[in-house]
């Protein structure tokens, strides 16, 4: 009766169906559709019962949320991704409470080859900002992806040292796409798409600020990256919620020391005396006791070049001979194509690994 992409958003609206309830029907229907016209309607169940507390419906109201939505996503270039898509994240799948579902923007590839996520205290010192930019300056133009939750702070910090070291970086929103939280932060999101990250959330568009949305979204962080660094925490928060999330899916947990005088310190301490987390103090530990070794990400051929199409050829020209070209200059000089249309070319450039975006949008082209 409805396209797949229908029953498929209208499965997080339903009434007293978790993450692990949905996933086992998926994998016993094998679509959302199927789940919808096919459960409790015949007597083929799957293999681990699952009670049918209330039934799968598709209301008028339901429809509304979904249209609007949609509508959304075509006019802000948000992408939908199911746990039965190809590029749904392989890593998130072998953790049974995650989403099954996100939205998104950016690149699409979730298929990371190695992840590291960086979390840690709202109230972030600048020994804490250090360690971060530490533990990234070793894994400089490596093909790691760092992931965090766009809180002020320390994810700040690990967001910002990834795109410095030229590092892609992926973050996980607690809140819809109508809203950047923080506010203060919506720069650093356009940054991060330029530099073909993402941004992920699990709420629709209209999903407001709220506390609950948090530890729902720390296991999406958790459950995307290898490892999880815990830099600066209390006792309390977040990111002790996020450590644990990361210990119940076996992934490996670090944490870094800081002063016992500081209670912002105390949950890595906390997380360390009980062999929750091993301690790092560096990018160069996480490697060793990852047992990684990451190779930089190989210098970009020339032949490359003949692979460009007729409106990229000018852009890369331009820049090559200017050397370096901020995206002003760039927006500038092509004036002939929207904004949205240059951003969109320099995005494909950098994909070919044909540019690199530096901070403060300057583009350079690769050697």
């Amino acid at each position: 009766m409805y396209e797949e992409i229908v029953y498929r958003m209208a499965l997080p609206l339903q009434t007293n169906y978790g993450n692990g309830k949905v996933k086992l029907l998926l994998e016993h229907y094998g679509s959302a559709k199927a789940v919808f016209e096919q459960y409790g309607k015949q007597k083929n169940t799957p293999r681990r019962k699952v009670n049918l507390i209330a039934p799968l419906t598709i209301t008028k109201e339901m429809l509304q949320i979904i249209d609007k939505e949609r509508n959304k996503m075509e006019k802000e270039e948000i992408g939908f991704c199911f746990i039965t898509d190809e590029n749904f994240p392989k890593r998130l799948k072998h953790c049974q409470d995650a989403t099954y579902y996100f939205f998104y923007k950016g690149s699409d590839d979730f298929h990371f080859s190695k992840s590291i996520a960086i979390v840690g205290t709202r109230k972030a010192t600048a020994y804490g900002k250090d360690c971060v930019k530490r533990i990234l300056s070793d894994l400089a133009s490596t093909d790691m992806v760092v992931i965090s939750g766009l809180a002020v702070g320390i994810d700040t910090a690990a967001h910002q040292y990834a795109l410095e070291f030229g590092l892609r970086t992926v973050g996980v929103m607690g809140t819809g796409f109508q809203q950047i939280y923080p506010k203060s932060n919506t720069e650093l999101v356009e940054e991060m798409l330029t530099m073909n990250g993402s941004v992920l959330s699990e709420f629709f568009y209209y999903s407001k600020s709220d506390r609950h949305n948090f530890p729902i979204r720390n296991k999406v962080i958790a459950g995307l990256a290898d490892a999880t660094i815990v830099v600066e925490t209390a006792v309390k928060g977040g990111s002790m919620i996020t450590a644990h999330l990361a210990n119940s899916y076996h992934r490996d947990v670090f944490a870094v020391p800081g002063n016992i005088f500081n209670k912002t310190h105390d949950g890595c301490h906390e997380l360390i005396r009980n062999n929750w987390a091993a301690l790092i103090t560096s990018g160069t530990d996480l490697l060793e006791m990852m047992n990684w070794n990451l190779e930089a990400k190989p210098a970009v051929q020339r032949q490359l070049f003949r692979e460009l199409d007729a409106d990229e050829e000018p852009i890369v020209t331009f820049i090559e001979e200017k050397k370096e070209a901020s995206i002003d200059e760039i927006i500038g000089y092509f004036n002939r194509y929207t904004v949205s249309k240059v951003t969109s070319f320099l995005l494909n450039l950098e994909f070919k690994g044909v540019l690199e975006c530096k901070p403060g949008k300057i583009y350079r082209v690769l050697e």
